[in-house]
């Protein structure tokens, strides 16, 4: 049996997020032609990293990612690090139901944001906001569960944690996936760690998704 479709779902990445937020700006700031044309070469930049930041991201951080997990290529195309469980498992003589599991990280060097053309003081809280705003904007079907997100400490680095849930829909109908996010700041980059699976099974994933955000420690 093949995993259900949220596999070919891409994820909108952190970096979009940010960039969709200083573009409101840039807007009313109306910036000069020079000054877009640089956030055109910024955005490529970004878009085609260097294969070592996309391509071993434990030169940044450490993270426990569980052992059924192995390493995906599809799920984000600007992710540092992605992973999934996919597994078709055996209810009874004649059903069969397919467990999932999702991981992505996605980093953004603060050398970069500095480089932005528009100024702006951007803290841990203030790039939760910017992703969580992302996607509620899209009208993805992506719904905020955490209506009041509060700093805390992660191994000396500052974290915020949301919940997110988003409908679906397929052939089969709608599916309801449950999310956990962690914006992380570091001493160089921010991180998002977004960990998702289908609703209904999150109590079989739920503790291995707290389990990975609170193992992260940049290097």
């Amino acid at each position: 049996m093949k995993p259900y479709f949220i596999l070919s779902t891409l994820f909108i990445s952190l970096f979009l997020a940010s960039c969709n937020a200083d573009s409101d700006i840039s807007e009313s700031d109306q910036l000069e032609v020079n000054e877009l044309d640089e956030m055109n070469d910024l955005m490529d930049e970004l878009n085609n990293p260097d294969p070592l930041d996309t391509n071993d991201w434990r030169n940044y951080f450490d993270m426990a990612v569980p052992a059924p997990m192995f390493e995906m290529e599809e799920l984000n195309p600007t992710a540092i690090a992605q992973y999934g469980y996919v597994e078709e498992v055996e209810i009874d003589s004649v059903n069969t139901e397919v467990k999932e599991h999702y991981l992505i990280v996605l980093m953004e060097q603060k050398s970069l944001i500095e480089d932005y053309p528009v100024e702006r003081e951007i803290d841990v809280m203030s790039y939760r906001n910017d992703a969580v705003n992302a996607l509620l904007g899209n009208n993805n079907g992506f719904k905020n569960l955490t209506e009041e997100p509060a700093v805390e400490d992660l191994h000396g680095l500052e974290c915020v944690r949301n919940e997110l849930s988003r409908t679906l829909t397929g052939n089969n109908g709608d599916i309801l996936l449950y999310y956990q996010m962690a914006i992380v700041e570091g001493e160089t980059a921010f991180y998002q760690i977004l960990t998702w699976c289908i609703d209904s099974q999150r109590e079989d994933f739920e503790y291995e998704m707290e389990k990975i955000i609170n193992s992260f420690k940049e290097i």
